[in-house]
Formats: C-alpha cells, sequence, structure tokens
C-alpha cells in the first residue's frame, strides 16, 4: 500500500472538497514524513477541519482513525457538533496529558453546549491550550491560510491561479449565478453564507477527464490577482481573530462565574447568541 493515503470527500453533496483550481498543485506537496496524520485549520474559524486530512498507511495512523471513530459512542447530551467537536475533545486528550488544569474547563462547556456559541468557545478553548504551532509529535496541523483547501466566502468565490488548490463546501443546492460584474471580492451581507459561484464555464464533459486532461475553460470573472486574494483573506483572519479574543474573554468570565458557584456566590454573564450564523463572518 502507499506510504500515505489521502482522505479527502469529493461528493458534492455532503461536506465536501472540490478540485477545482490550480492544476499545477499536486497533494504529495503538504506531506511531511515527520508526521502521521496533517490536518489544517478552518480559515472561517477556529476548528480544525475535521473532513480532510492526510494520514500515513501505519499502525499508529490506524489506532488514531480508530479511536477518532470510536469517539461518536462517547459524543455529551449537548450540542456538540458532530465530528468537529470530537475532533477536538480527541486531540486534546491525543496531545495534552491528563492533569492538564485547564481541560476541565473546556470540557465543561462541551458537555453542557447548548449551541453554537458554546461550541465555538470549546473549539477556541482547546486551541488556546493546543497552542497555535503546527506539529504536536505524530500530529501536524497547518496554520491557517497554509492548508489545501478553504472555504469560498472568505472571496465571495474569487480565487488565485498562483494560490488556491481546492475549494470546500461546493453544494449545488448553494450554487448561485452573478447578476452584475465586476464581482467585489468581498460577499455583501445579505449573501447567504453558503452561496458560490461556479468557476468553470460551459458544460463539464466527465468522459474527458483524465489525468492529462485540462482543457476545461475558467470563468475570467471569478479569477484574481495574488496579492488581491493574499490581502482579503488577510482582513478576514482578522476578523476571525477578533472573534476568537471575545469568546476567550467570555469563557474566562465563564470560569469565574463556575468558581463563584462552589463559594456559593452568584455572578451573572451575558449569555453567548447560539446560532450559527452569529459567528459566520
Amino acid at each position: 500500500m502507499p506510504k500515505f493515503m489521502a482522505m479527502i470527500s469529493m461528493l458534492l453533496t455532503t461536506a465536501n472538497i472540490e478540485i477545482s483550481v490550480h492544476i499545477g498543485t499536486r497533494i504529495e506537496e503538504f506531506f511531511d514524513n515527520n508526521a502521521q496524520i496533517i490536518f489544517y485549520d478552518r480559515f472561517y474559524n477556529f476548528e480544525v477541519m475535521s473532513g480532510s486530512y492526510i494520514v500515513k498507511n501505519s499502525d499508529w495512523s490506524r489506532d488514531f482513525l480508530h479511536g477518532f471513530a470510536n469517539y461518536e459512542y462517547r459524543l455529551p447530551n449537548s450540542i456538540h457538533g458532530s465530528d468537529n467537536g470530537a475532533l477536538h475533545a480527541y486531540l486534546a486528550e491525543m496531545i495534552l496529558p491528563p492533569t492538564n488544569t485547564e481541560l476541565p474547563t473546556c470540557f465543561r462547556l462541551y458537555n453542557e453546549s447548548r449551541g453554537f456559541g458554546d461550541l465555538f468557545t470549546f473549539e477556541a478553548c482547546i486551541r488556546n491550550i493546543l497552542g497555535y504551532g503546527s506539529s504536536f509529535g505524530n500530529i501536524k496541523i497547518l496554520r491557517k491560510g497554509t492548508g489545501w483547501a478553504r472555504d469560498p466566502r472568505m472571496t465571495n468565490s474569487k480565487w488565485s491561479k498562483e494560490r488556491d488548490f481546492m475549494i470546500h463546501n461546493w453544494k449545488k443546492t448553494s450554487q448561485k449565478k452573478y447578476n452584475n460584474t465586476p464581482i467585489p471580492l468581498k460577499a455583501g451581507p445579505s449573501e447567504d453564507w453558503f452561496n458560490w459561484y461556479n468557476p468553470i464555464v460551459g458544460y463539464f464533459e466527465l468522459d474527458l477527464c483524465t489525468s492529462r486532461n485540462t482543457t476545461w475553460n475558467y470563468d475570467e470573472n471569478l479569477v484574481e490577482s495574488y496579492e488581491a486574494i493574499e490581502e482579503r483573506l488577510k482582513e478576514y483572519e482578522q476578523e476571525v481573530e477578533n472573534l476568537r479574543a471575545e469568546l476567550l474573554t467570555y469563557l474566562a468570565q465563564l470560569s469565574d462565574s463556575w468558581r463563584s458557584e462552589r463559594g456559593n456566590k452568584r455572578v451573572t454573564i451575558t449569555q453567548l447568541n447560539e446560532s450559527w450564523y452569529a459567528y459566520a463572518i
């Protein structure tokens, strides 16, 4: 069997990743012989992407994936985020010592989560404890913007031939057609977060899809310069970092309120908005 197996979903009907851009890039460019499994940080929030990873064909990796799959039977009775939340809980178990004094706060929030506000705060809590490096022994987590895929939202479906490789979250039900050009690099506030424009012009003939055929036509209205895409992504990243700081501040207040409970004191804090769209920048 090959040394590496790329575990990437290509289904358009699920949480998906579609190879559509930068045909000169190879997935092998993201391999690291020092890592058994490679994840990447999602761009739109603080999550480690659970739906796409590169895994080495080894006993360690198989044990890791088996443990991750079995986390299904350990999910709390809360709004736990399915595999997204579970991956962060599992990474914490695999990377951090059980004596870590900050973990109980994260896991209490996970176990009592009432919505996406709590869930995203839990994920921010775990990432804050792990730190923001990329290497954790056998596990590697590529920093935001350096992975092999991203969502189209942050650049309104525009992309760079020099920068982008794969696009995540293309669902047929969310595909839209634009009405005017030029297309802005930043999606309007009234646009649904999941909307996307097709970068391919014309009919896609699957019979012609071979390893040597690159004759499909791109919609040049969606092609942007490397510099413009990079500038927009940095702007978006700063917005995400601001949100992370807000949630970590809330987490500190929540932790204080829990400590006050043990001393029979009552501390009131403003509750989070639990809607997913409240955090979809």
